[in-house]
């Protein structure tokens, strides 16, 4: 079936935008950012948790840890701004 695009009907859905509309419909897409600290190369210098705009990571008494990976967007700037490459976004 051909889409009349002066119908005034709606243009046929494929199984992308039915995915896209349910995600939507429901509130939040699906999350799937994994973000870590490697210990091993970590500093500790607490830059990487200054720069997040979400407050992902947190740096409290010399440590560096993930708190909430959930709200990360992805914006990549903590493994910007990270000197000692320890922070990885996956």
């Amino acid at each position: 079936m051909e889409y009349d695009p002066h119908d005034a009907g709606s243009p046929p859905t494929t199984d992308l935008d039915r995915i896209d509309t349910q995600e939507q419909a429901g509130g939040h897409p699906q999350h799937n950012t994994i973000i870590r600290i490697d210990y091993d190369l970590c500093e500790a210098t607490g830059v990487c948790a200054e720069v997040c705009p979400e407050d992902v990571i947190e740096h409290v008494n010399g440590h560096t840890s993930v708190v909430k990976a959930e709200a990360c967007t992805e914006c990549w700037i903590c493994v910007e701004n990270c000197t000692s490459g320890a922070v990885e976004i996956n």
